[in-house]
């Protein structure tokens, strides 16, 4: 399964069209069951504001930082 934490992000860029972060991460939750799913999931609804969303995958033994403004997502492997 995957393992999902939230980290907020200072910035200026806000995005009234955004959506919450967290229906961003029940998403992921409950339906990505990789961490390549997880990604395609933030990007596909961009947060109003910066933040940081770290998934990890004990099946993959993976995790990554998914970093997350209004405009993109970069995405970080640990």
């Amino acid at each position: 399964g995957l393992t999902l934490f939230t980290h907020a992000h200072f910035g200026r860029r806000v995005s009234l069209r955004g959506t919450p972060v967290i229906d961003i991460g029940n998403e992921i939750v409950r339906r990505a069951r990789s961490l390549g799913e997880a990604v395609d999931i933030a990007r596909k609804h961009r947060p109003y504001a910066n933040w940081a969303l770290i998934v990890a995958s004990g099946r993959e033994n993976d995790a990554a930082v998914l970093e997350m403004t209004p405009e993109k997502v970069r995405v970080r492997h640990a």
